[in-house]
């Protein structure tokens, strides 16, 4: 049986994306072209930035914080499902195999080549140092990704918040500039100062 992602790659592309996702938990042939995209530059982050060891127990940030939870027996509220982040993913880029094919073919080259460009690891390293710029003064994007989930969310965290006490963790760009959760939270009368780490 000849795939839907057989047929949009090169012949070439396609064996090396087969040789890549063999220990992904997703059968491949179910993934849409901005899976892919998603999916392999995770791969890029996790073995070329090495964010991830071979001796990690854990390959994902959140899945650490999923089993420090079970473990504390710590109730999880999720702020929407997975099937809910892609439709929204579709929804903001409208990808297709047109759009996707290049930037897929990309990165399955950066994840094959002997040389490959690590410039995408200059944020992975600001953000290991804690050297993060996020932007208050600055606007938001009026986009589905960031802005319109950001609105969502803040109709369920402030009640959370005021009601538990909990950890959230969110990425990186929701915190950022004048529509962030830290921003939107000041906002709301909630006093958001920095925590130190040992």
């Amino acid at each position: 049986m000849i795939s839907g992602n057989q047929k949009k790659l090169k012949k070439k592309d396609f064996e090396k994306l087969k040789s890549i996702s063999e220990s992904w938990e997703i059968d491949l042939y179910k993934l849409q072209p901005i899976e892919i995209s998603l999916k392999l530059r995770q791969v890029f982050i996790k073995t070329k930035c090495k964010t991830v060891h071979g001796t990690d127990d854990f390959n994902h940030f959140d899945n650490y914080l999923i089993h420090l939870s079970k473990e504390k027996g710590i109730k999880i509220f999720g702020l929407e499902t997975d099937t809910l982040q892609l439709s929204l993913i579709k929804k903001e880029n409208n990808p297709s195999w047109k759009s996707e094919r290049k930037t897929i073919s990309f990165w399955i080259n950066q994840l094959t080549t002997e040389t490959p460009d690590l410039s995408p690891c200059a944020f992975t390293n600001r953000y290991r140092n804690f050297d993060l710029d996020y932007k208050f003064d600055e606007e938001c994007n009026k986009d589905i990704l960031i802005f319109q989930r950001n609105i969502n969310w803040m109709q369920k965290i402030p009640d959370l918040l005021r009601t538990n006490n909990v950890f959230i963790a969110v990425g990186y760009l929701h915190l950022t500039r004048k529509c962030g959760l830290l921003e939107q939270l000041r906002y709301n009368g909630f006093k958001v100062e920095p925590v130190k780490l040992n």
